[in-house]
């Protein structure tokens, strides 16, 4: 008996320690994209049978709740502004010059006809505050050897996905790839860290690809040029900037 409630506590334990760790693993890879106020120059490449488009934007950033992103490039979209403030989620377009304010289900949708998610560009659910976490072994992705995390959206959180899989490295600890299943248990989106890269002291994924569940297309993201801007604050980020900016 005595040997049996040991067991029972020993196991215990175990599970609870591997609950941190899986918590912690997802804290270091969240880490590089939402650690510091930061200022980033980013090129979006979206691949279609007939054509390629590039679209070129800077982006203001606090964490994953507040973010600016301008167009600036190409000149037909040059200005166009996509703000998120907290749950607000606001777009001006300098032809019409008015800034408007978006439905936050709008996150979860398509961005500019690439494999890109709002989301993406403005900031994406947290996997370490708004999911459930369960650690499914050890795998290797493109060779390298990763932790696997299932992650299933807390009750209280709005998300597109039914689940995530986070494949975090074992070697650098950030994320090597993130797989997005919808309610029908199948694979919606998904991106690769294709390479990583230190910007101003911080190592991050540099280049991302991105498919979708038709596979028709493919988005890469690259990070031009990425710094630390610890001036900003949550009081930057007012539909008024949106006005301001210079493409």
């Amino acid at each position: 008996m005595k040997t049996l409630l040991a067991f029972s506590f020993l196991a215990c334990t175990v599970l609870q320690s591997m609950g941190q760790d899986v918590t912690a693993l997802l804290r270091k890879a969240e880490q590089a994209s939402i650690q510091h106020a930061s200022t980033m120059d980013m090129a979006i490449t979206n691949v279609k049978p007939r054509y390629t488009k590039v679209i070129n934007m800077r982006t203001w950033s606090i964490g994953n709740k507040h973010s600016l992103a301008v167009i600036t490039s190409p000149k037909r979209d040059s200005g166009l502004t996509y703000m998120r403030a907290g749950d607000d989620l606001y777009m001006y377009s300098p032809r019409i010059d008015r800034v408007s304010k978006l439905p936050s289900s709008m996150l979860m949708q398509g961005w500019m006809g690439t494999d890109a998610q709002f989301d993406n560009v403005l900031g994406q659910s947290s996997f370490v505050d708004d999911f459930h976490h369960d650690y499914q072994g050890k795998v290797d992705v493109n060779g390298a050897p990763c932790h696997l995390i299932a992650c299933t959206p807390k009750d209280d959180v709005a998300v597109a996905h039914a689940r995530v899989n986070v494949y975090v490295s074992v070697q650098h600890g950030g994320w090597v790839r993130m797989q997005f299943f919808n309610r029908r248990d199948q694979v919606s989106q998904q991106m690769d860290a294709l390479r990583y890269g230190v910007m101003d002291g911080v190592l991050m994924p540099v280049e991302i690809g991105m498919t979708g569940k038709d596979g028709v297309q493919r988005t890469t993201m690259e990070v031009i040029q990425w710094r630390k801007r610890p001036d900003l604050t949550e009081a930057y980020f007012v539909p008024s900037r949106m006005t301001q900016l210079e493409p």
